[in-house]
């Protein structure tokens, strides 16, 4: 019956993440615009349920270099969240409370807060075409730098919290993000490495990440020492000389 298969069928699983099987990590089939996944959290709390984000939407967000650091900027999320009685905290976390009896009918409002914010971030993301221009100048080097490899992007790996990240390319071994250099993608892109490198499946991948130095080189390099404590730093500048000396 196709029952039996339809959870792998239409790519919903559930994960515990706790040894009491309090909590658990929903992963779903959708997506933001970049590929990550859209990962919905559940908490059992007894008499009520818990649907909430983990900060996971903020955290994307701000690492395609989207600035959520006051009030005015973070108007349009708590707009959307209410639109569906969910509540977006001081901590940037999305969260609805239910009855158990009521779970269905806030999933499906939780689930729709999460799809209207990913509409909203792809329409409101301000520095598309400077990533764009940045990945694509990446992939060119990338694949200059390794030309008997494929080139693989928008890769997919799972952490070792269960969550579902893009990561932007993969070639050699060698997993690649490209990032403009401030403090929001950084912090992003460290916390999306950890989670992946931790996972044993991960253990063969070298992670690599390059900063677009272009317009401020010492930030990229600050930004760049921080970075080199999860993984390996690498200017663009020096990447377009020398892409595969750049590389570690």
């Amino acid at each position: 019956m196709i029952c039996n298969d339809l959870s792998s069928l239409i790519g919903v699983s559930c994960m515990p993440l706790d040894d009491a099987g309090r909590i658990a990590l929903i992963e779903t089939p959708f997506r933001f615009s970049d590929g990550d996944a859209v990962s919905i959290f559940v908490e059992d709390a007894g008499a009520q349920v818990r649907f909430f984000d983990d900060g996971s939407v903020a955290w994307h967000m701000m690492g395609r270099g989207m600035d959520l650091s006051t009030a005015v900027r973070t108007r349009p999320l708590h707009r959307i969240a209410r639109t569906c009685g969910v509540t977006l905290t001081q901590e940037l976390e999305f969260e609805l409370w239910a009855p158990r009896a009521d779970a269905p009918r806030a999933f499906a409002l939780f689930v729709q807060t999460m799809l209207d914010t990913a509409s909203w971030e792809r329409a409101n993301e301000g520095v598309d075409l400077e990533v764009a221009g940045l990945l694509d100048e990446v992939a060119v080097l990338l694949s200059r730098a390794y030309p008997d490899d494929e080139l693989r992007a928008d890769v997919q790996l799972q952490g070792i919290s269960g969550q579902t990240y893009g990561m932007d390319f993969e070639i050699a071994g060698r997993v690649v993000l490209a990032i403009k250099p401030h403090t929001n993608s950084v912090s992003s892109a460290i916390r999306k490495i950890l989670d992946v490198k931790n996972r044993p499946e991960n253990a063969r991948f070298r992670f690599e990440v390059v900063l677009d130095d272009g317009i401020d080189a010492g930030l990229a390099r600050r930004e760049g020492s921080v970075i080199a404590t999860v993984a390996d730093a690498v200017m663009l500048s020096a990447f377009r000389t020398a892409p595969r000396a750049s590389l570690h």
